[in-house]
């Protein structure tokens, strides 16, 4: 038993095998789009009442699908200096898979990269963000998960200790007292449109500051997304 899944059933095929292995044709679709799951249930008859054997096998696969066509390429090129209270001066294009220039509305942020680190910002990217692989919505049942004892919650009498790394541990990276010496450094430009060639020029007014920006821009038209970033 073969079946195709993503938010519902999309296909179910049963098959007899001859041998011990076969190959399927599987037609892609941009409607699968980031991804769905082929989860097969394989059964094999039994020779004898008191044989003991592998009778039943079952699996499931993500199958990710791409689509590149819906990915914007964001190409951006600012001065490797600037000094306080001049204006910061970037040009950026925005290009389709092929190449082409695109008509885009585009948006640029300046943001002091020690306020990143801190506080463990991660660039936008609204393309990873919609396309991200997504989780079965069905579940697999199998009934040899009855027949099987369940593992102990905890590892050798205790929980498992944490591997570290998560949101959490950025704590340690704050000081516990605030300097106020310098205003925190977040520009932004908002609605910015690429001309047909896809290019624009974008400008900002540095404060009095003393340190490295983070360049992250996010352009999308009507139905593509793009990302970049840069210091």
């Amino acid at each position: 038993l073969l079946t195709l899944e993503s938010g519902a059933f999309l296909e179910r095929r049963v098959l007899e095998l001859a041998g011990n292995r076969t190959e399927l044709e599987i037609p892609v679709l941009a409607a699968h789009a980031p991804n769905i799951y082929c989860s097969v249930t394989v059964i094999r008859a039994s020779s004898s009442p008191e044989a003991i054997g592998h009778y039943r096998a079952s699996g499931r696969i993500p199958l990710v699908v791409e689509l590149p066509k819906r990915r914007l390429k964001v190409q951006l090129s600012a001065p490797a200096r600037v000094r306080p209270l001049e204006k910061l001066r970037i040009p950026l294009r925005v290009t389709d898979h092929p190449g082409a220039g695109v008509a885009a509305e585009v948006v640029v942020a300046a943001v002091d990269e020690a306020i990143c680190m801190l506080t463990d910002f991660p660039s936008p990217d609204p393309f990873r963000f919609f396309f991200a692989p997504r989780l079965p919505a069905m579940d697999l049942f199998d009934i040899y998960s009855d027949i099987m004892p369940d593992p102990d919650a905890k590892a050798g009498g205790r929980e498992s200790p944490p591997g570290g790394g998560g949101p959490g541990d950025a704590g340690g990276r704050l000081h516990p007292i605030h300097a106020r010496r310098f205003q925190p450094v977040a520009l932004w430009s908002s609605t910015v449109l690429t001309g047909p060639d896809g290019a624009a020029t974008v400008e900002l007014d540095v404060p009095e500051f003393t340190g490295q920006l983070r360049i992250m821009a996010v352009a999308v038209d009507r139905e593509s997304f793009g990302a970049a970033a840069g210091s």
